[in-house]
């Protein structure tokens, strides 16, 4: 529909300058002058248009590739947030079984004074602090 309406136009333009005293020549040379300038209007018109899209894609560009540097910044957050997770799970599965091994050590000792003192007199063990600790012990252990 469009070319039928230029060509069209230039029928009625090639018209107006045989009107006005053009020979055929003339009117072919101006109207070829014409669809030439046309051309390079809508040619220009195009190359604004293309150098407009290629600045938007070079803005583009710059903003993927900032996001790509604040992806990898974030990567390198997150590797080291996953070491630190690691060492504070080693450090507490650590820290348990020292308090484990504390504890065992501990009985260990209690059990130890308790038995030089049985063995030394029944009766101070029965009264001390750690036969009465040991006392405590066996009864929670029994329950």
């Amino acid at each position: 529909m469009g070319i039928v309406r230029a060509d069209n136009a230039a029928e009625r333009l090639r018209k107006s300058l045989k009107e006005q005293g053009f020979s055929n020549k003339q009117a072919a040379a101006l109207l070829k002058t014409f669809s030439g300038t046309n051309d390079l209007l809508k040619q220009s018109s195009f190359d604004v248009r293309m150098n407009d899209l290629s600045s938007a894609v070079g803005k583009l560009n710059s903003e993927v590739g900032k996001l790509s540097v604040e992806v990898g910044k974030l990567s390198v957050e997150v590797k080291t947030l996953s070491s630190a997770t690691t060492q504070t799970t080693d450090g507490n599965n650590l820290s348990s079984a020292m308090n484990v091994r504390t504890t065992r050590i501990q009985v260990l000792l209690v059990v130890i004074i308790a038995g030089r003192l049985l063995l030394s007199s029944p009766e101070a063990l029965a009264d001390s602090f750690i036969g009465k600790m040991l006392t405590a012990l066996l009864s929670i252990l029994a329950n």
